[in-house]
């Protein structure tokens, strides 16, 4: 007898637990039509939701560093230079330089928002634009939120092993993500050439009063050497129509099946996922509160 007691306490924990299961199914089965409506209507509104979303495009160009016979001419004498090195123009200092570079242009305010006024590129960025430019708020935010929307758009990235930099714009528009890389390119490019011709302006000077106060014949020669290769960095930057990189894969307008996003398949399949479990949910807790009713009633007049 005492046997067949223990042998029924050890199997009452799994009799239990094959009973919850089967009132689990139950009450799903139950509200069964409550769930099936639930996860109609939530993935109905989801692929009308998608099918709202405008197409987004994508125009992108592949840049990589200048490595002329000029440049390497260049490193060549920086190293016999030693300490001198410094001299060399910015532009030579390799990819990742170039890269700094325009990842910090494509994160400065002042430079994106220059570039958005100049070119009318708000009628793109913001929707029924002249009747948001008559708020307050956004004439207040005006610069940032020109700043904020570009920036938005745009996308920057290296290849590690390659080196080569991807710049894209995405957009609903596909003639103005193609325009907008364009545009980019050639500001990104007048950018750094006025910087390094500037500060190769200025070292010029000061290395030529180095060399008019310098006694040693080597040292001047020299000097006078570096020098005239930065004369030959100056009138080539002039020379180049994109300065501190080369363009590898031009811009091009893509083409109307050729959109990015959004991922309307994506949208459906989570929204029905999430309607599922959603659902189910509501229905346990609904249970729930349907069967502790009563024992909610006793503990607010208990309260009371």
């Amino acid at each position: 007898m005492e046997e067949n007691k223990n042998n029924m306490n050890q199997q009452e924990p799994y009799d239990e637990d094959e009973i919850d299961l089967v009132e689990l199914f139950a009450v799903i089965w139950r509200h069964k039509f409550f769930i099936f409506i639930f996860v109609f209507l939530v993935s109905v509104g989801a692929v009308v939701y998608s099918l709202m979303q405008d197409n987004i495009y994508q125009s992108k160009a592949v840049l990589t560093p200048p490595m002329t016979e000029k440049s390497s001419g260049l490193s060549r004498l920086a190293g016999q230079m030693g300490p001198f090195s410094s001299m060399l123009p910015s532009s030579l200092s390799g990819g990742a330089n170039i890269y700094n570079s325009m990842k910090n242009l494509l994160e400065n305010q002042k430079f994106l928002t220059g570039i958005v006024k100049e070119n009318k590129f708000y009628n793109n960025l913001f929707e029924n634009f002249d009747e948001l430019k008559k708020t307050e708020d956004f004439n207040k935010h005006k610069d940032f939120m020109y700043f904020k929307a570009f920036k938005n758009a745009i996308s920057l990235s290296q290849d590690e092993e390659s080196g080569f930099i991807t710049l894209s714009v995405k957009h609903e528009d596909r003639f103005f993500t193609k325009k907008a890389v364009d545009v980019l390119l050639k500001n990104i490019s007048s950018y750094m050439k006025k910087n390094e011709l500037q500060n190769i302006n200025l070292k010029i000077e000061n290395y030529k009063n180095e060399i008019a106060n310098a006694s040693d014949i080597i040292l001047k020669n020299k000097l006078s050497e570096f020098v005239a290769s930065l004369i030959q960095s100056k009138i080539m930057a002039k020379a180049q129509t994109y300065y501190g990189f080369e363009i590898i894969s031009e811009p091009y307008v893509p083409d109307e099946l050729d959109k990015v996003g959004p991922n309307r398949k994506l949208i459906c399949i989570v929204a029905f996922v999430t309607a599922c479990i959603l659902s189910v949910f509501m229905v346990f807790l609904y249970e729930f509160v349907k069967s502790n009713k009563d024992h909610f009633k006793e503990t607010l007049k208990d309260k009371k």
